[in-house]
This record gives C-alpha cells, sequence and structure tokens, in this order.
C-alpha cells in the first residue's frame, strides 16, 4: 500500500445529510454537491485522497464553527496516528478552513486550496478547480 499523497480537509460535518447514517453527510441529497469534489479530482493523483474535517460538530452553518490552533493540533495528530506522512498535500477546502490551517501548521506542510464544492457557493466552477487540482498535483510531485 503507498503512502496518501493527498488529504482534503472539510471545515466539519454538515448537519444536512441522512443522519444517523455513517456517512451520512456525504452522499446524501444532489443538492449536497460533493459529486463535485469527485468530478474535479477523477482520474488524477488526488482521486482517492483521504478527506477528513477540521472540526467535529454537525453543522451546516459554517458561521457558527469556530476553528483555532487545537483544531490544527488534533488534525496533525490524527494523520499522524493514522500513519499519513507529513508530506501530503494538505488541500483546504474553503478559505476558513485555509485560514486556520496557514496559521496554525508547523512549518514544513505542503498546504493547497479549494473553492469548497458546497452548492450554495454561486462562485465555484469545474473548470477553474480542475485546473487549481492539476496545479496542487504538479506542485506536490516537484517536492
Amino acid at each position: 500500500m503507498s503512502a496518501v499523497q493527498y488529504v482534503f480537509i472539510g471545515l466539519n460535518p454538515g448537519d444536512a445529510g441522512p443522519l444517523p447514517e455513517l456517512f451520512g453527510n456525504f452522499h446524501g441529497d444532489r443538492k449536497s454537491c460533493d459529486y463535485r469534489l469527485a468530478a474535479i479530482t477523477y482520474g488524477t493523483a488526488a482521486w482517492g485522497g483521504f478527506i477528513t474535517d477540521l472540526e467535529g460538530s454537525l453543522e451546516s452553518d459554517s458561521s457558527k464553527v469556530k476553528v483555532g490552533q487545537a483544531n490544527v493540533t488534533a488534525l496533525l495528530d490524527h494523520l499522524k496516528d493514522l500513519g499519513i506522512p507529513q508530506s501530503a498535500t494538505l488541500i483546504a477546502l474553503g478559505s476558513k478552513v485555509y485560514k486556520a490551517l496557514e496559521g496554525n501548521l508547523p512549518a514544513g506542510y505542503p498546504l493547497s486550496q479549494l473553492m469548497h464544492y458546497s452548492g450554495m457557493n454561486g462562485h465555484w466552477r469545474f473548470e477553474k478547480e480542475r485546473k487549481k487540482v492539476r496545479q496542487i498535483i504538479e506542485a506536490h510531485t516537484a517536492l
């Protein structure tokens, strides 16, 4: 088994899925638009990357979710416990996650950002995000 190279990090699990089903916040109603993440990574080295959340509360209103250094420390401990190497590129899904990671990650962690795939995000464009995925992979490969 090869080491994980890409880790997608969302803010937190949403509460709009068919809970309490395991992973109910994914693959729920089409309106969640999680298929967008699959579409932009399909056929790339990032396809099948690990996905997790920075904070654990079930809340779909991101303005109610607060994150800081303790969340980043817990995330890094979680990744270490899973055997995910520090060389894996962390890909923040959205600006709130990116800002939390950027300000609190120790040196040496590769960090990139994609626009969150949520249907509430009217600025999300397949071509633009697919291009970003390719750029992230190229940067990771150059490390």
